[in-house]
């Protein structure tokens, strides 16, 4: 996206709780906090994917549209 200049919110929805980089397990919030320093413009959440019988991502999901939407309206 950056290569052509492209500026898109970006919402990663995983069900990994780690990424490897490597050989070393690197938690998501630590992949999250990289992802905001090296793509400001682009990267807007990571949301961990629970499985089928959780709702917790769905409720981050949803907050996350949320927060695009108010930004896009107040800018």
């Amino acid at each position: 996206m950056e290569f052509y200049d492209l500026s898109c919110p970006v919402i990663i929805i995983t069900q990994y709780d780690h990424f490897s980089d490597n050989g070393r397990h690197i938690p998501l919030a630590k992949v999250a906090e990289r992802l905001r320093l090296e793509h400001p413009n682009n990267f807007m959440e990571m949301i961990h994917y629970g499985g089928s019988t959780s709702t917790a991502w769905r409720t981050e999901l949803i907050a996350a549209m949320e927060r695009l939407k108010h930004e896009n309206t107040n800018s």
